[in-house]
């Protein structure tokens, strides 16, 4: 979460002609067209779910889940899953 809030500030301090731009290079390969606030409101809410709703360290490790089983999921409930499947 830790690495999560810092990656969101840093993004976020940026114009959205800057973001534009870096991504026309190659450096958000996987990034939708969107507005920035979009991004930026999910890179601070996330972080956010997971240390105080989640209640997992702010150091843990994060994987991002695009599906379970062939079914597409929002990472956030994946990686929810992946935790309490690998706590039993």
């Amino acid at each position: 979460a830790d690495d999560m809030r810092d990656a969101g500030r840093h993004f976020c301090s940026r114009t959205w002609d800057e973001i534009l731009q870096r991504k026309s290079t190659g450096l958000y390969p996987d990034m939708e067209e969107g507005n920035k606030f979009r991004y930026c409101f999910a890179l601070a809410y996330l972080p956010a779910l997971l240390t105080e709703g989640l209640h997992l360290p702010a150091t843990e490790k994060v994987f991002v889940l695009g599906s379970v089983k062939g079914t597409p999921i929002e990472w956030s409930l994946g990686q929810a899953l992946k935790v309490i499947e690998d706590r039993r």
